[in-house]
């Protein structure tokens, strides 16, 4: 199970435990809809290939794509996974709750929650199979629709 933290109140910056373990960083550029992921010391990039449209990608240090999420529709907040074979669907469990699930075709097979109602620390349960970089994105995912909201709201964000 993955356990994110901000780096403090202020910032989009995660540090990442599995099993207590720290395995990654991770930040969300200010800017645009990248950002950047340290996994276990190896720098990944993952950035959107478009300036407001496009796939999301996470992309490894050779410069091959891991995986990549489509967002079907900007009024949904939800995506459309492809990796490996596989097509999963992350998606807001209800309309306007923060936790996110992700499905495949036979059904619901992780989440990523807050651990209350007022932070930014997060719960992810991904399955195990999946490679750490590719559950890290699935999280990168989810916060960057929080910061969306968060931003869409005009509220400060929490810690």
């Amino acid at each position: 199970m993955l356990k994110a933290i901000p780096r403090n109140w202020l910032s989009w910056d995660f540090r990442v435990s599995d099993g207590g373990r720290e395995v990654a960083e991770m930040g969300l550029s200010f800017w645009r809809e990248k950002g950047s992921l340290s996994i276990e010391g190896i720098p990944y990039r993952v950035y959107r290939e478009g300036p407001a449209h496009g796939a999301f990608i996470l992309e490894d240090p050779g410069g091959r794509i891991v995986v990549r999420a489509e967002k079907p529709s900007a009024l949904r907040r939800s995506f459309l996974v492809g990796y490996d074979g596989w097509r999963l669907t992350l998606e807001a469990r209800s309309a306007f709750g923060r936790t996110f699930v992700l499905r495949d075709s036979q059904g619901e097979i992780g989440s990523v929650r807050p651990d209350n109602i007022v932070t930014r620390r997060a719960t992810a349960d991904f399955p195990e199979a999946f490679p750490l970089p590719v559950r890290i994105f699935l999280l990168w995912l989810v916060f960057i629709l929080w910061r969306r909201d968060d931003d869409s709201a005009g509220a400060p964000p929490a810690a």
